[in-house]
């Protein structure tokens, strides 16, 4: 039994935030300009936050499968199969970004004062969808 409930929760996508970055050499950008960069990271920056609301929809719609099908009514499992996983492009464009934003560090596009307000931004970012979808959630009943 626990085999078996190990095999269904390993088909869960898993939470953006638990999905790393795939590596990216930072030489592929060496010879990009400074706006060429930024340009690139900032649409990188919209890809992700696209990707990671569907990856964490479908994480969510996961967990919930499991929880009906193991306990309820083991057809809700196939639930699963349904929606795309979008782990393997969140992972890539997160390792693009990290390889970009060494490369724009090296050659002064970006100050660390800017990379870490960038990252406080993001986290603050984070924690109010999270607030979001709680709220969305709750109205839902669930």
């Amino acid at each position: 039994m626990s085999g078996l409930c190990l095999a269904i929760v390993s088909g869960c996508a898993a939470r953006p935030s638990q999905i790393d970055g795939t590596y990216v050499s930072p030489a592929i950008y060496k010879d990009y300009t400074c706006d060429q960069l930024l340009s690139e990271r900032r649409t990188i920056v919209e890809n992700v936050r696209v990707i990671t609301k569907q990856q964490a929809d479908k994480a969510g719609g996961d967990a919930v499968a499991v929880g009906v099908g193991v306990v309820l009514f083991w057809p809700a499992l196939f639930l699963l199969a349904a929606g795309k996983d979008r782990e393997a492009e969140l992972a890539s464009y997160k390792g693009n970004y990290d390889a970009i934003t060494k490369v724009a560090i090296e050659k002064k596009c970006l100050s660390q004062d800017e990379i870490r307000r960038e990252e406080e931004a993001y986290k603050e970012a984070q924690k109010q969808a999270k607030r979001d979808k709680a709220q969305r959630d709750a109205k839902k009943g669930v």
